[in-house]
């Protein structure tokens, strides 16, 4: 018994690796988003890019290879499935030998492949339910940022040129927001019927992408961001009875030909 109450305290205080894996996961999911440091980091475009924003990829990119060490054979049978994809990639790189500036060819290659490597890592790591919540959390954060962004510092996050009042955020313009707050408003509304645990966080996610959407005045993202709500929509309807999902496609169907 002694011993025991002397081992318990030694249990709960170890450390959580695989919580701290999510977590710093999240962290490079929000940096591969490009809304929340880039635009800070390097507020003027150029062809070449921000040297100090390269520099952040590095630690994402290390983190992905050295992790994929503990799930090699995972990750291997995953590249032996998708022998496109890695040519793909390789044609990248290989396309240096004929691109008309070598030098920024092979950098952004080597980049890609690293992306690439760092999506495969994610792929062989995580099961599908799983890996949507990291994206979950990680867009989250970005969407509250974007709207903390729009409130505190207007004079950086709205725009007053070319379309006066629209909100940008942290991106460079109002159509790069409102395209990635309709991409995630998609995945809070599939979050929010399929994870019950946590769905008090994606309808807060969900609002505060339909929100961005709207207060960026992109019809663009407006009209992606309805289509994918229809698509939840017909999902659900074909899930439940063979009838409704017979009129379902019938109607989906329909409409295409009528637009």
């Amino acid at each position: 018994m002694r011993a025991q109450q002397m081992t318990a305290p030694y249990r709960d205080e170890r450390f959580n690796w695989r919580a701290a894996e999510n977590v710093v996961v999240v962290l490079f999911l929000i940096l591969f988003s490009e809304g929340l440091f880039q635009r800070l980091i390097s507020p003027v475009a150029s062809a070449d890019g921000s040297p100090l924003l390269r520099q952040l990829w590095l630690p994402a990119y290390g983190f992905a290879i050295a992790m994929s060490a503990f799930h090699w054979r995972a990750l291997l049978q995953i590249c032996l499935r998708a022998p496109f994809l890695i040519l793909l990639v390789l044609l990248t790189l290989a396309s240096a030998a004929w691109s008309i500036d070598p030098g920024i060819t092979l950098r952004r290659s080597v980049a890609l492949i690293c992306t690439t490597w760092f999506g495969l890592y994610l792929a062989a790591r995580y099961t599908w339910p799983d890996l949507l919540r990291l994206f979950g959390w990680a867009w989250l954060i970005v969407a509250a940022a974007n709207l903390i962004a729009a409130l505190a510092a207007p004079g950086i996050a709205v725009d007053h040129a070319t379309h006066a009042g629209a909100w940008m955020g942290l991106y460079p313009e109002k159509n790069a927001l409102g395209g990635v707050m309709a991409r995630a408003s998609f995945l809070f509304g599939i979050l929010l019927l399929a994870d019950e645990r946590h769905r008090k966080a994606w309808a807060l996610g969900l609002a505060l992408c339909v929100l961005l959407v709207l207060m960026s005045t992109s019809k663009t993202a407006l009209l992606a961001t309805i289509l994918g709500a229809v698509a939840i929509g017909a999902g659900i309807l074909v899930k439940r009875s063979a009838v409704l999902a017979i009129g379902t496609v019938w109607a989906g169907v329909m409409a295409v030909v009528a637009i």
